[in-house]
């Protein structure tokens, strides 16, 4: 199910945890807002898609970053 790009939002600490969320991406990976607070966003998402791992690299989070996740059918996580 894709999500929402207008409305998925994801608040992290510097740590790259989870602060906040909005609703359509909790919707998205099928988890309460409160379930994801805390968690770590990149661990999360490599969790989906391993090859996103290449491209949320360690401390993304510290950098004004911007990135599209290819959904990619031949993953085999």
């Amino acid at each position: 199910k894709s999500p929402n790009f207008e409305n998925c939002q994801i608040w992290l600490c510097p740590k790259g945890n989870i602060l906040n969320c909005s609703e359509s991406f909790s919707s998205w990976v099928g988890r309460s807002t409160q379930e994801l607070l805390m968690q770590s966003f990149r661990t999360l998402m490599t969790s989906f898609n391993r090859s996103w791992g290449v491209l949320l690299k360690k401390g993304f989070q510290r950098e004004n970053f911007e990135c599209f996740l290819p959904f990619n059918d031949n993953d085999s996580s």
